[in-house]
């Protein structure tokens, strides 16, 4: 799994625009949030996972991510993305990522995922909804993410 992650980080920094600076942002997990059902999965029927430990990768300059993480059903997921990001408002940012993750239900599972950004020196903490329940997998949650500006 670690070496997928690798060889998708080689290939999206190779299709990085070339004139980009290499800003490179490393990614936590996620400490999440659900709603209604109790707090239950009606995948597991346990109780959500809601300390998704992972890692991942972000190319500022490009949008583009990549990275893994445990999910709330208690399954391995890795994901790629794009993220676009408004000017900053004194620390504040807003945000939308457009992503695909696996483990869950389908093969892939399509995301578009609105974020506020706290913006603290070479670290971010970003706050990630999804507002409403996208398939029968899933619930609405927040999630709270640690990034950390490496390159």
């Amino acid at each position: 799994m670690v070496l997928l992650c690798i060889l998708a980080a080689i290939l999206v920094s190779m299709v990085q625009d070339a004139r980009a600076d290499p800003d490179v942002t490393i990614m936590s997990g996620f400490l999440s949030q659900h709603s209604g059902s109790n707090n239950i999965s009606n995948t597991t029927g346990r109780p959500y996972n809601e300390n998704n430990h992972g890692i991942g990768l972000k190319f500022n300059r490009s949008g583009w991510m990549l990275g893994t993480y445990r999910n709330s059903h208690y399954k391995q997921t890795v994901y790629v993305g794009k993220e676009w990001v408004t000017d900053r408002v004194g620390p504040f940012q807003l945000g939308v990522v457009a992503a695909v993750g696996t483990g869950y239900n389908s093969f892939v599972m399509p995301a578009v995922l609105p974020e506020f950004i706290v913006n603290m020196w070479r670290a971010q903490l970003v706050f990630i909804a999804q507002p409403f329940k996208v398939s029968s997998s899933t619930s609405p949650m927040v999630a709270m993410q640690l990034r950390w500006n490496i390159w």
